[in-house]
């Protein structure tokens, strides 16, 4: 702290000044103004003395010199996505009064103020200027302290469209986003996957909004949706009237049926006495798994007419009304010819 003195003495030739720190006592020959620095803080007393080579006389003056602030802070994050929420502590010392400068052109006076810098991609230089009780103030400034981190782009495709008509109720969504390490899907129907590139397929026909989530590493966020509608047309489901199990043709050797857009069904074969042969209940995406072999506990049958009885329900939650032969009405039980 540097202080000046102002001598006021009459009278006098010589003055000494003492001013209780330590160091050297100085010698004028003249009341003009003395000016001293105090290097440390603390209470000092200033002793002047005078003299006119007859008399001596003397007298004191007590100051005190405060510690100038130290400023210091410190913040629970320096990064994030837009509007992220930034608490500062504070670790200044010998100080009374603050002011903050958050870079965004906003200030705050609280000691530990808690700040939303609002913005993507952005750096934010942080000053903190503190007061002491003389009004001395000291100033740290921090540069690009504080920063924003961009978001991820968030976008998809749809395959093979947005609209699909049952049977082919099977949508693909690949992921198109850019910086993105973590992926929510909602597909509008209730159901959601973390994959990247999910498939879903869809119990009934309508409308649904899918949304997908992406996040960055940095944890920012960004989000898109499409729709995808699904036309209610009927599925189908059709069947021979004989197989052969020795045919050179893959297709002919076993009595299955055919079809799409299926949600549940059963297909039973019986012999001519009424014996329940084979059964089955098996889809894959909608459409029969597997067919009849011609076998029952793994012995061939003999070649001849067996008998068949379907049940049916379609995806759009229609039934199937049976199978049709030549224009005849249509029929949910039918015959099948082994041929051996």
């Amino acid at each position: 702290l540097k202080v000046d003195f102002y001598n006021n003495t009459k009278g006098a030739n010589t003055f000494v000044y003492d001013f209780g720190d330590g160091s050297t006592a100085v010698t004028h020959t003249a009341p003009e103004v003395v000016t001293h620095t105090f290097a440390k803080a603390g209470k000092y007393t200033i002793t002047l003395h005078a003299s006119n080579g007859c008399s001596n006389a003397s007298t004191t003056e007590e100051i005190e010199v405060l510690e100038q602030p130290i400023v210091s802070f410190t913040a629970d994050k320096t990064s994030g996505c837009d509007g992220v929420v930034v608490k500062f502590k504070n670790n200044s010392q010998n100080a009374i009064g603050y002011v903050w400068d958050f870079g965004d052109g906003t200030t705050s006076n609280a000691i530990e103020p808690t700040h939303t810098f609002n913005g993507s991609g952005k750096s934010f230089t942080v000053t903190l200027t503190a007061t002491n009780t003389l009004g001395c103030t000291n100033t740290v400034s921090i540069p690009n302290y504080i920063n924003t981190a961009n978001p991820p782009v968030s976008t998809f495709t749809v395959s093979p469209g947005n609209e699909l008509s049952i049977p082919n109720y099977t949508f693909g969504f690949k992921d198109a986003s850019v910086d993105a390490v973590s992926w929510e899907w909602t597909f509008g129907d209730g159901s959601r996957s973390t994959l990247q590139n999910p498939n879903r397929t869809y119990a009934e026909d309508g409308v649904y909004t899918v949304t997908l989530k992406v996040l960055n590493k940095e944890g920012c966020s960004a989000t898109s949706t499409q729709s995808v509608r699904i036309i209610g047309v009927p599925g189908n489901l059709n069947l021979p009237n004989s197989f052969m199990p020795a045919s050179a043709k893959n297709e002919l050797r076993t009595f299955k049926a055919k079809g799409q857009g299926i949600k549940e069904w059963k297909m039973s074969v019986f012999n001519k006495w009424g014996q329940l042969l084979w059964e089955t209940t098996q889809l894959d995406d909608g459409a029969p798994l597997e067919g009849w072999d011609g076998t029952f506990k793994g012995q061939d049958q003999p070649q001849g007419v067996y008998y068949w009885k379907i049940d049916v329900k379609f995806i759009n939650g229609s039934d199937w009304k049976g199978m049709t032969y030549d224009s005849s009405p249509a029929r949910k039980t039918g015959v099948i010819y082994l041929i051996r």
